[in-house]
This record gives C-alpha cells, structure tokens and sequence, in this order.
C-alpha cells in the first residue's frame, strides 16, 4: 500500500512541473522569518532600526563583540612532526567522495555559490580534483579565501525579539570545506581514541557517547547515593559564550598537548586565525570582519577543536576528592554526595572555584545567573554556593 501510494505521488510530482519544483525547493531551500525593526541603545537613547543594511552591520559589530582578542602575531606554523603524533593527512580519492556524500541538500547559499546537493550528486567526478586540492592545501597550508568565509545568519532566540541581543548567530560554510573537515576529523578523533586523550566525562560530540548515556549514569549515581540516604549536591554551570571565546594561542597549546603538530596543525591553526564572516539580513549583507577567537561557529571541526581545548578542565576537577562530574560540550555538571552528619561545604566551593578560576585564565567566565543548585535525597538547607560572589540560585526537584 505504501508503494502504490509513493507511486502514485511520484506520478503527481512528474506530470505537474511547478509541483516538482517546489517539492524540490522543500529539500534544498530553508526559510527564516525576516528580521523585524530593532532597536538599539545609542548614548542612552532607544533608536529603531529599519535599514536591512544598518542592521547587518549592527548585528556585525554584535557578533564580533562576543570574541576575545586573540594574538594574531602567533606563530600559526610548525615544523615539528614528532614520533605518535598526529602530524599530517594524506587525502584519498575514495573517502573524499564518501565525505561529499555527506554534504547537505539545503546548503544553498554557502560562501562559494555552490549547492551542496550539486556536490553529493557529483561526489564521484568531484572526489578527483577536491583529492588533489585537499592534499596541496594541508602540504603548502594554502587555503583558498572563499573556504575561510562564513554566512552568519541571525536567529532570534525568543520570540518577537526587540533587540540584536535577541538573536544568536548561525553560520554557513562552504561544503567543499565541510568536505575536508569531516575527513581531517575521522582522523582526528581516531588519534584521540587511541591517545585516550579526551576525558571520559565528555559526551558531547563523540561517537558512543550522547546525552542519553551521561542521563543514565547520571541517574544510577543519583539513585545510588538516595538509596544510602546520601544528600547529592548538583551543580548545573554554564560558561558564556563558551564557543566563541577561547584565545587562538590557548587553542594552539592544546592542539599540541593533545599530540597533534606538523601540516595538520599548520592548517587547523591558518582555519582560525584567518576566519572572517559577514552577516544576512533580509537579502543584505554587512561587511566583512574577523573572527579573533573561538573554535570555528558552523565548521565540522570547532566541536571537536573546543572539547580538545576544553579537557584541560577535567584533569583539574579530577584531583578534588569527593566530586564527580559529567559534561557535555560545555556544559557542566558539578555532584557532591555526601552524609549530612559529614556535610563540607568547602568540597563544593573548591570545585565551583576551579571552574570559575580556569574559565578566567582563559579570559572567560561562568555566567551565575544560567548556573544553578539542585539537591537530591535528604534535604540539606546548609548547602548554599556561590560563583563570582553570586549566590547560586537553588532550583527544587520536580517529580
């Protein structure tokens, strides 16, 4: 029955040509509403903006706000190819077609012009010439300036926003770059896996790991501690802006602590010291700017770049003695399970403190007002944290 009906609708599609193409138009295209007036704070007035093109420009100089200044006179470049380091790629014909099959269909409006269902229906003719780029740009670490370009896209993180703080930004790039992307990271993460370099608190973007498995042993290690009549303290955290704001040069240091040198770190680090992007509003575009820090908002690699970059945190929380903790990406999770009668408050404080001394290292910071307490088992009224002298807000358990 289901064959005759897909039968039967292919039939439609083909004898009504405007039929086809709007069905066509559903797999490749997306639509965003358009971005209404906003306003903007301009020495204590509120102003309305109107102009497509003043607020692109706008949402520009928002975006780019959010980036720390990075040491672009870093030496990006390095010689070094160690024994069991990750020093270089050599790109193959058939994998390079495998990873062009991945390419989305509604990538229409990438910074090269070229649709990404053009380039997974081509994937076998296209694999030979992007082979033999892929293997020039990682050898010469020379990268065609259209591949360093990202589309940024508003996108209003509540509805009817007001102001250009209401929106978060999407970027696009180009396939072709995703192409090489998605081939650097097989590689990488399989030299992480075999270093085991990343730690097994981490369960964002890794393959057998995912937000269901951290649930489940987060949950046994909650009914455990209740069923001994233990209290577990939950720290929820949340670094701002997380993403976007480490340093090249801090980046750079654990690239190379995670034993990765050579080419592949001369072209990881030329993808992130020279990103630019530039925003669309309503079919307008601001102009081009820098990206000065983070992990690469919209490539296959930055998540990968980021938890590599964000490891270093796990090492420290790890040697205080009663916490546990669990992350996924970014987010965190602090647990303190303890008998009321042997409650410490100060076992707490230091791991919240740790995480908030690192972020500053790092020139980021906790944000306390997303950063909450939520306590299971018997109730401990004495347990009360803080974060950057903000009390942290205690959230009830709701069953």
């Amino acid at each position: 029955m289901f064959r005759k009906f897909m039968d039967k609708h292919q039939k439609k599609l083909l004898s009504n040509q405007n039929a086809l193409y709007k069905n066509l138009g559903s797999i490749t295209k997306s639509s965003h509403a358009p971005i209404p007036p906003l306003i903007i704070d301009k020495d204590g007035d509120n102003i309305n903006v109107f102009d497509d093109d003043v607020k692109a420009e706008e949402f520009k100089k928002y975006f780019k706000s959010v980036y720390n200044k990075s040491d672009r006179s870093i030496s990006y470049t390095s010689n070094e190819s160690n024994p069991g380091n990750l020093s270089n790629i050599i790109f193959n014909f058939s994998k390079v077609e495998k990873y062009l099959k991945c390419c989305k269909n509604k990538n229409l409006s990438g910074p090269d012009g070229i649709p990404g269902y053009v380039l997974k229906k081509c994937a076998s003719t296209l694999s030979i010439p992007f082979t033999i780029l892929f293997n020039y740009m990682i050898q010469y670490c020379d990268i065609p300036t259209l591949f360093l370009i990202s589309y940024v896209t508003p996108i209003p993180k509540k509805p009817h926003p007001l102001y250009f703080s209401d929106f978060r930004s999407i970027c696009g790039t180009s396939e072709i770059l995703k192409t090489l992307e998605r081939y650097i990271k097989e590689q990488l993460m399989l030299h992480l896996k075999i270093n085991n370099f990343l730690p097994e608190e981490q369960f964002g973007f890794r393959a057998g790991h995912s937000t269901t498995k951290q649930m489940v042993l987060f949950n046994e290690h909650i009914t455990r501690s209740t069923e001994k009549k233990m209290t577990t303290d939950v720290i929820y955290m949340d670094v701002e802006k997380a993403f976007d704001q480490p340093k090249f040069e801090e980046m750079q240091k654990e690239l190379k602590e995670a034993k990765i040198d050579g080419n592949l770190l001369n072209l990881i680090m030329f993808l992130l010291v020279h990103r630019v992007f530039l925003v669309k509003v309503n079919g307008k575009n601001s102009n081009e700017t820098t990206a000065d820090s983070g992990a690469g908002q919209g490539s296959v690699l930055g998540p990968i770049l980021f938890i590599i970059f964000f490891s270093k945190l796990s090492k420290l929380l790890k040697k205080i003695n009663g916490i546990i903790h669990f992350k996924f990406a970014d987010d965190l999770k602090l647990l303190y399970s303890y008998f009321i009668k042997d409650f410490d408050p100060i076992i707490m404080k230091k791991a919240i403190d740790t995480v908030s001394e690192w972020c500053e290292s790092k020139s980021m910071k906790v944000a306390p007002t997303k950063t909450f307490h939520v306590q299971f088992g018997p109730s401990n009224p004495n347990a009360k944290y803080s974060v950057n002298n903000i009390e942290i807000e205690r959230k009830e358990v709701k069953k």
